[in-house]
């Protein structure tokens, strides 16, 4: 395991969980991540998954009301969310949390040199800083965008970032995060416990490129100064060094993949920061990697079904979270007409209009461009081939629904029934919370259709 982020001790604990000897290898060197992130209800599940929701939800990380968020074309909204909040982390701490559930479940933890090429017999010797090595027969690189292959790199989205210090006698920060988009920019701002406050700018790297620190301080107060939701974080508020940080979307190709070799998190996908689900999808990806890995170890005639899975998850990730992003840069491109919204808005690929909800005696049949077929898939800790729904809409492959197979639930479609002789169908056999929660879903992503 190299890298002991979000991905990497996801990947590292679910291993040890499973009963692997597992050895991460961390670089020495202090990571440059922000002090504080977000992270949304949806990590909620992905922590339940690795057993750590009472350990984390225990350490005292702020549980902040939902944000302030002002888009271009809609109104500030207070936030009032229904069902738990999510954290406002110190990423160190929290991954120093994460590190440590990984070493009580028996991960060694070492510092790491470089990942060299594998050996002839088919395995991997990683060296260690200070010497010695490390012979694994599987290797999962989640380092970060460090872990990704070197090339040719475009840099497009850059991020200037520094902390907010309120002065003697100024009120207490308010607790809520904030995100407002501006003319040629958006920006987000994080109270952290010592008051202080960390505000982003994300903007197009070419405006960032060789300026020195006092360019960058006055590029960002002045990117500031018309976020009228911000202001507050930054009035009587003085401002610390800005740092300058890479923060634009990629997703690594899957040519020619290494047998034995899995990317993890940020090192197969940077998503867009607009998309809030950077460590939740790395923690699910480094998850899911690791079954990947228990798959080709125990059952090594399905190491290649093991490793196709797993480029199969990293795009649909990608895409989803690009998906995501793209939907709220058209909003602001629709109103402001400036190259940083258009340039990575999908304009021209307008989404359909939301079909209008079926009356209960029309029939319901599956939408003509959905269909199935045999796909590798993660169930319980093993990666196998189970029937899958694909369809253009869809980020990837739906094998299941409600925890249930996907097929199972299309069974009811034969001869295009009544909704409500479909509904009540469903009801008998899955009960009554798996069919709310299901139709809607089937219905709203284009699955399925009213027929005549």
């Amino acid at each position: 395991m190299l890298g002991g982020g979000p991905a990497g001790a996801a990947a590292a604990l679910r291993l040890a969980q499973l009963g692997h000897r597992v050895c991460l290898v961390e670089r020495g060197a202090p990571r440059l991540t922000p002090a504080a992130v977000s992270l949304p209800p949806s990590v909620l599940p992905v922590l339940d998954l690795l057993g750590l929701r009472s350990r984390v939800e225990s350490a005292g990380f702020l549980r902040p009301p939902p944000a302030l968020v002002r888009w271009h074309g809609a109104a500030a909204v207070d936030g009032v969310a229904a069902g738990p909040a999510g954290f406002q982390v110190d990423r160190a701490r929290f991954d120093r949390l994460f590190l440590q559930a990984a070493q009580d479940a028996g991960v060694q933890v070492l510092q790491a040199a470089a990942l060299p090429p594998r050996d002839q017999a088919g395995r991997w010797c990683v060296p260690l800083a200070g010497g010695g090595h490390v012979d694994a027969g599987f290797v999962i690189d989640a380092r970060g965008r460090h872990g990704q292959p070197q090339g040719p790199v475009t840099v497009a989205l850059m991020a200037l970032m520094a902390h907010w210090q309120p002065r003697l006698g100024s009120a207490e920060p308010d607790p809520r995060s904030r995100v407002q988009a501006g003319a040629s920019c958006w920006a987000w701002a994080a109270p952290l416990a010592n008051r202080s406050t960390l505000v982003a700018v994300f903007l197009d790297a070419h405006r960032v490129a060789g300026l020195p620190q006092a360019a960058r301080q006055a590029l960002h107060g002045e990117l500031l100064a018309p976020l009228d939701l911000l202001a507050p974080c930054v009035q009587g508020a003085d401002c610390g060094p800005v740092q300058v940080c890479d923060a634009t979307p990629r997703s690594v190709s899957d040519a020619a993949p290494q047998p034995g070799l899995l990317l993890a998190g940020e090192a197969a996908f940077s998503l867009d920061p607009l998309s809030s689900q950077g460590v939740p999808a790395a923690l699910r990806h480094g998850w899911q990697a690791a079954a990947c890995v228990h798959t080709a170890a125990h059952r090594p005639g399905q190491a290649t079904l093991a490793w196709q899975f797993h480029r199969q998850q990293s795009r649909a990730v990608a895409l989803r979270h690009q998906r995501l992003s793209t939907r709220l840069y058209d909003a602001a491109a629709h109103h402001v007409d400036h190259i940083f919204w258009l340039s990575r808005a999908g304009l021209d690929t307008p989404p359909s209009p939301a079909a209008e909800w079926p009356g209960l005696d029309d029939s319901i049949a599956l939408d003509g461009r959905a269909h199935c077929s045999e796909m590798p898939v993660l169930e319980g800790e093993w990666i196998v081939m189970r029937q899958a729904i694909e369809h253009p809409l869809l980020d990837g492959p739906i094998a299941f629904l409600a925890g249930q197979p996907a097929t199972d639930w299309l069974c009811a479609l034969q001869g295009a029934p009544r909704l409500r002789d479909l509904l009540d169908a469903w009801h008998t056999r899955f009960g009554a919370a798996r069919t709310q929660a299901v139709w809607p879903l089937l219905w709203q992503q284009g699955l399925l259709k009213a027929g005549a």
